[in-house]
């Protein structure tokens, strides 16, 4: 029987683009988008069941809905931009998502 292992993900650096299903149900906890990254497809993030928080800088300037459905326990959101970006479809956040979004999130 094969074993999920949760992992920290740091996306390389050289992605702009995360397509639609870029994630499905991979067993993640952590993930820190890089400042290369402009856009997020729907569902990039679909399934992901073990992910907790993830980080989102300012570079994301296009989100597509429901980024992050079934991501039943993502707890956090850090964002860079200080408000959701125009670019940003107004169902990013999937409704049934309680995770906290923290906008004009800095590390440290």
């Amino acid at each position: 029987m094969k074993k999920s292992i949760a992992l920290s993900l740091c996306i390389a650096i050289l992605v702009y683009f995360l397509i639609a299903f870029s994630f499905y149900n991979r067993s993640l906890e952590n993930i820190e988008i890089p400042s290369s990254v402009e856009h997020i497809d729907s569902y990039a993030f679909n399934g992901c069941k073990s992910l907790k928080a993830i980080t989102i800088p300012s570079s994301v300037t296009q989100m597509r809905g429901n980024a992050f459905v079934y991501c039943t326990s993502l707890e956090t959101i850090n964002c860079e931009a200080a408000k959701k970006p125009d670019g940003w479809d107004n169902d990013w956040l999937h409704r049934e998502c309680t995770a906290t979004v923290n906008w004009g999130y800095t590390e440290g």
